[in-house]
């Protein structure tokens, strides 16, 4: 309870503007009327002890004939009052308090829900934006997914190209570079037909040729293998296009001849043990004449036939690759 300073005889409204700012200014007033309003009690009660006491019939008639019950009671009355007055003002100033309060809460409450209101129509609105731009997103995934997921297919596809197009730039690069000086030419050309079966161009060549669908792209490549292929063998012949026996594409002269190199071609010519499909390879790997009569075996043959074969011949299947 907020207590304010009243005189005993003379008590103020609480609501007083001075009395208020007197407050403010001088917060012990508010202790000094609780105790004046203590004392007060406190003088109530020893007159009424004392009117409670037992006098004589002369006693009683003598405080009458002098006044003294009379002024006793007079202060009873006033310091009731006094109390009675402070409790009043005390009780309006709490009731004053709690109306502000109470119309503090109802402000706090409407605010609230206004708050509450404007949180919705925001969680709506932006609920509705969210949607939209899900919606939106939606449609640019079914517009551009399709598109993109091709665009990486094709991305692919080209790096995948130019990693087979610099594998045969280096194979072919070896070649005219001297790298085959010390073998045949058909031993060359196995050379380079096996490295790139086994190398970027031979992978490509075998994902497309498992595809439902003929690739006319491997044919392309194909036929550029070829005809570079082609070329560099008539460079080797001196830019001749005769055909030649069997028997003069595979002699090496006399001072580059190595066992070591007929190992090796022999080694790689073994991933292909099937002479009748096989021919070129075979007689790499077999060098006696029973290799050279066979009946599969051309008898004579130019560059560019030479390359056609080898380059059917030297494809590596799954048996080859295990």
């Amino acid at each position: 309870m907020n207590r304010e300073a009243h005189n005993v005889n003379t008590p103020t409204h609480p609501h007083d503007g001075t009395d208020v700012q007197l407050l403010q200014r001088h917060p012990q007033l508010t202790d000094k009327a609780l105790i004046d309003w203590i004392n007060g009690l406190e003088v109530v009660d020893d007159h009424l002890r004392v009117r409670r006491k037992e006098k004589s019939l002369l006693s009683r008639v003598f405080d009458l004939a002098t006044g003294v019950t009379e002024c006793r009671q007079q202060h009873i009355d006033q310091n009731l009052h006094a109390g009675l007055s402070a409790a009043f003002s005390g009780l309006q100033d709490l009731q004053h308090h709690v109306a502000r309060s109470d119309l503090a809460v109802e402000i706090i409450t409407e605010k609230l829900t206004e708050t509450r209101a404007g949180v919705m129509r925001m969680n709506v609105k932006f609920t509705k934006q969210f949607d939209a731009v899900w919606q939106q997103m939606d449609a640019i995934v079914a517009n551009y997914g399709p598109r993109l997921t091709s665009l990486e297919l094709r991305t692919a596809r080209l790096e995948r190209l130019d990693l087979v197009d610099a594998h045969i730039e280096f194979v072919l690069s070896k070649w005219s570079a001297g790298h085959y000086q010390l073998f045949s030419p058909l031993e060359r050309l196995f050379m380079a037909c096996n490295e790139l079966q086994w190398g970027d161009f031979g992978d490509f060549q075998r994902q497309l040729s498992r595809q439902a669908m003929p690739d006319p792209r491997c044919e392309r490549m194909l036929e550029t293998v070829c005809n570079k292929l082609t070329a560099q063998m008539r460079r080797d012949c001196g830019d001749s296009d005769l055909p030649r026996p069997m028997a003069d594409w595979l002699e090496v002269q006399q001072h580059r001849a190595l066992p070591e190199n007929h190992a090796l071609i022999g080694c790689l010519a073994a991933d292909y043990p099937n002479a009748a499909i096989c021919p070129l390879p075979a007689v790499l790997a077999d060098r006696s004449g029973s290799a050279l009569q066979s009946l599969v075996l051309p008898r004579s043959a130019g560059p560019a036939k030479l390359v056609q074969h080898m380059l059917a011949e030297t494809v590596l299947t799954k048996e080859s690759l295990c």
